[in-house]
């Protein structure tokens, strides 16, 4: 009861809340809307709009909700259910009654750029050495020889060296390939499928670090 109060209070009609979404490549937008309702297992948001367009959005879609007064401490995860068309209107969002994620500052997905060394392998292969290029909590972006060919699909056990003798160990499947400046090297695209608790925290550290950088 006193969290549906919080949250009642927290999206009431008419406030403005920071939206956020990812996209492809792993990359996050992020839009500023108002809260047309709440209800008891909806809320219900304006699609943002920028230069008289609105957004675009899908039904199904994952959202991220920031109070712009509290932006930098409380994050709510929601989903889209319908998305309601109002002639001559903003179109709406009936999305899921959203819960509480936690107090972070760290946007969901966030993508850091890195160059750290890292391992590649396939189940009863050799390991192969990589250089690491972007890093986020879904996935990691890497550039290996070409010399052994890997298909999008495959399942890779990824160990990847962190600064301070620590290392990072997954479980990803490679979604994208592509080329690089340099001859004899590919680029692939690794999205992560199984992370041990204690890895994701080992994670989750690594990249608040680096957003702390960047103030």
């Amino acid at each position: 009861m006193a969290e549906n109060l919080l949250l009642e209070k927290a999206f009431k009609p008419g406030s403005t809340v920071t939206l956020e979404f990812a996209v492809s490549g792993g990359l996050i937008k992020r839009y500023q809307t108002k809260v047309e309702d709440i209800e008891c297992e909806y809320l219900v948001l304006q699609t943002p709009v920028v230069n008289c367009i609105p957004i675009p959005i899908q039904e199904g879609q994952e959202l991220t909700l920031r109070r712009l007064e509290e932006s930098l401490n409380q994050a709510y995860v929601t989903n889209v259910f319908v998305i309601e068309n109002r002639p001559g209107k903003i179109p709406l969002l009936i999305c899921s009654k959203p819960h509480e994620i936690g107090r972070t500052s760290m946007r969901r997905f966030t993508r850091f750029s890195a160059d750290l060394p890292c391992l590649y392998s396939r189940a009863g292969e050799e390991p192969v050495t990589g250089r690491l290029v972007d890093i986020s909590l879904s996935g990691i972006n890497g550039v290996i020889a070409e010399e052994r060919p890997i298909k999008e699909g495959t399942l890779l056990a990824v160990t990847v060296y962190l600064p301070g003798d620590s290392e990072l160990t997954m479980t990803g499947e490679v979604v994208r390939l592509y080329q690089t400046p340099v001859n004899g090297k590919i680029g692939l695209a690794v999205d992560i499928r199984e992370i041990s608790s204690t890895m994701l925290e080992v994670l989750k550290n690594y990249l608040f670090q680096r957003q702390m950088m960047r103030y």
